[in-house]
């Protein structure tokens, strides 16, 4: 089926004008897809650089606390040292309380010791886990400064490749006029993207409503163009107009 009207005509530049939205819609999908890697990358570097703040400060903290532990286990072994022969004891009662005290300070010590072995290996799982952290970082970061060129540079295509497709498309809709450009206005407006959609399988394939076949035929043959009854976007058929 064709049309030779004036309205057919209008159908077949409503067509390309579909056809440049279309392929902004592209570029502009890709641009925000570059956009999208980036914050991405740089995501990972900042949790990257967070993860060695948090290693570095349980470091830190964990020495301050194996030192602690260092000069308890000194003070501990001193006073072992001191009462550890019972030279000072001049009774029985005194006797036995310092037993008591000596066992006391055995496991504390023993405790200690065992504080500081595990706390030794900690320190020493930390510090692999930074350097790992490490690696990982500047591994990241020399990835994004050798990436970051070729994107910045095809990101700058793509602007100008949409900044082409504007331009084009503005001066194809000073072609289209009357009602089918207010719509044409409207819907964009709405929708930001396409303001044209083409029928699938006797379906809209935003909101898989279906279109009437009466519709298909008045758009093929040039008398009309109508507008899904559920999403508003103008509505062409898949084949053709010729």
């Amino acid at each position: 089926m064709s049309g030779d009207g004036p309205l057919s005509a209008q159908i077949r530049l409503l067509i390309i004008i579909d056809q440049l939205d279309r392929a902004l819609v592209r570029c502009l999908g890709q641009r925000e897809e570059i956009r999208r890697r980036v914050k991405v990358e740089r995501t990972e570097i900042e949790a990257l650089q967070q993860r060695l703040t948090s290693l570095e400060s349980q470091q830190q903290s964990l020495t301050l606390a194996q030192q602690q532990r260092e000069r308890d286990l000194k003070w501990t072994q001193d006073k072992l040292a001191r009462i550890g022969g019972l030279d000072h004891v001049t009774t029985e009662r005194e006797l036995e309380a310092a037993k008591r005290e000596i066992v006391a300070l055995r496991q504390s010590r023993e405790v200690l010791e065992e504080t500081i072995l595990k706390g030794m290996e900690e320190h020493e799982t930390l510090a692999e886990q930074r350097k790992a952290s490490e690696l990982q970082l500047q591994h990241q970061r020399r990835e994004l400064a050798e990436q970051q060129p070729a994107w910045r540079s095809r990101f700058d295509e793509l602007g100008l490749e949409c900044d082409e497709h504007r331009k084009e498309r503005v001066g194809l809709l000073e072609g289209l006029v009357g009602e089918l450009r207010e719509d044409y206005d409207r819907v964009l407006l709405r929708y930001k993207d396409r303001a044209v959609t083409t029928v699938v399988a006797d379906r809209c394939p935003h909101c898989n409503v279906v279109v009437p076949a009466q519709h298909v035929v008045n758009t093929l043959l040039g008398k009309s163009v109508h507008t899904c009854q559920h999403c508003g976007r103008l509505v062409l058929p898949e084949q053709a107009i010729s």
